[in-house]
């Protein structure tokens, strides 16, 4: 593995105190599971992202540092156990996140607008987004999800077309960018977003060419960041992409005129969420 990064990749370790308050809690979260170099700065802002419907991801993505076990056996991840973190940590917006379950009829649907509802039930000022596997593309399952009525559903499309059959065979490309168009079908006003990563060998136009499918699609929010190997067992690191060239691509994404963009080295699909919602209320 290249650890011979250059300086705009290099960042301060996460604070002990951050980390271990959130690992005390005994919960699963994506931050942790997939070394979010953002964790200490979300942590400190109160808004954390929680991983449910257990570690065991049935997707063989190879840029992923998530368990894959083809025959998940974990069961669903305590809701009690989300509503005392959120208590506890005092949190005012949760992202909510999960690994794939094409093992569950409904990939985990129903679980997650249960999720929603009693959270909504529990703290009615928080604030909720929700990055959502593809439920097999099936609109039923994804009107589960959509009548909560999340402030953000996200479903990323992390790479681009031509490298889905190497890196994200158990995918699809136009599958993804279908969940996407039917969210927004479904209820329009509800922020829809996605994430792409730089870095696997893909081509500027082919950013380009994802940014086009997914304003076709009416995606709200694009978030653009380096892809970084979490582990050995992942991919290596292709090309480490200049801040220019992220500058570029935030250029491009204004013409098509998003209405949110954040390109950057670091950037990943949760990367101040807080924020880029209260902004786009304000507009």
């Amino acid at each position: 593995m290249n650890r011979h990064f250059p300086e705009w990749l290099k960042v301060k370790a996460p604070r002990s105190y951050d980390v271990e308050k959130i690992k005390k809690l005994n919960i699963i979260t994506i931050c942790e599971e997939s070394k979010c170099p953002n964790r200490a700065i979300c942590y400190s802002k109160s808004v954390a992202t929680f991983m449910i419907l257990g570690k065991n991801c049935t997707r063989m993505c190879k840029y992923c540092n998530v368990i894959k076990n083809n025959a998940c056996s974990d069961e669903s991840f305590d809701i009690e156990q989300i509503l005392y973190a959120i208590e506890k940590l005092d949190l005012k917006h949760v992202v909510i996140t999960s690994v794939t379950r094409d093992d569950l009829y409904d990939g985990g649907a129903e679980y997650f607008a249960r999720l929603i509802s009693v959270i909504k039930e529990n703290f009615c000022k928080i604030t909720i987004e929700v990055l959502i596997p593809d439920f097999f593309g099936k609109e039923i399952f994804l009107k589960d999800v959509v009548l909560q009525s999340p402030d953000i559903i996200g479903h990323n499309i992390d790479i681009v077309k031509s490298l889905y059959p190497k890196i994200k065979p158990g995918a699809s490309y136009k599958r993804s960018i279908n969940v996407l168009q039917k969210l927004k079908q479904l209820n329009e006003s509800i922020f829809t977003k996605s994430f792409i990563m730089v870095g696997l060998g893909e081509k500027f136009k082919e950013i380009i060419a994802v940014m086009n499918d997914l304003k076709e699609a009416k995606c709200d929010i694009l978030m653009i960041g380096q892809y970084l190997r979490p582990g050995l067992s992942n991919l290596d690191v292709v090309e480490y992409v200049n801040p220019e060239i992220f500058r570029k691509y935030e250029l491009m994404a204004k013409k098509l005129k998003f209405k949110y963009i954040v390109s950057g080295p670091f950037v990943r699909s949760s990367y101040n969420s807080y924020e880029i919602l209260n902004d786009l209320r304000i507009k």
